[in-house]
């Protein structure tokens, strides 16, 4: 049987990693969702696909280092693997109790989808959502958490 490494996604969309010239078509249908896929045709897809660009956004994560390395996504088998995926329990910590400079290092490893993806979470379930979460979250995002929160408020009355 081939080498298969395992490829989780990291997010709460639909994920879908097409290329023709292979053939190969998988998706990802919700977050923690994992797909096996062949080594081979692994290397073929960070080459010729969108696959080095959802594993920088944060929207697909691999966890097998020397993989990583072999593609040169790491520039040594030992570096840390950044990517940071975003749980519920995580986001919900994030929004309430996480002590500040954390937070401030979390958000700093998240995608910029991530981070739009935190955002909605924080909207909905605004009744956790410290204060001085808001300030942070609108800088990084470029959205105006506090007024995301009334229209959602006033959506709900409604």
């Amino acid at each position: 049987m081939a080498d298969m490494i395992k490829v989780k996604s990291a997010t709460g969309t639909t994920v879908s990693l097409f290329d023709p010239t292979i053939p190969f078509r998988k998706t990802w249908e919700k977050r923690g969702a994992i797909v096996p896929i062949e080594r081979d045709k692994l290397i073929q897809l960070y080459y010729n696909s969108s696959l080095e660009s959802a594993l920088r956004n944060g929207t697909l994560i691999i966890e097998d280092k020397d993989f990583l390395y072999e593609v040169g996504y790491l520039s040594s088998p030992e570096e840390p693997i950044t990517a940071v995926e975003l749980t519920t329990p995580l986001m919900k910590r994030i929004i309430s109790v996480m002590p500040l400079p954390e937070v401030r290092e979390t958000l700093g490893k998240l995608s910029k989808t991530q981070i739009s993806e935190l955002v909605e979470y924080a909207v909905v379930n605004n009744g956790d959502l410290r204060m001085d979460r808001i300030d942070i979250m609108s800088k990084l995002s470029g959205k105006d958490v506090l007024k995301a929160i009334e229209m959602y408020k006033k959506d709900q009355e409604d």
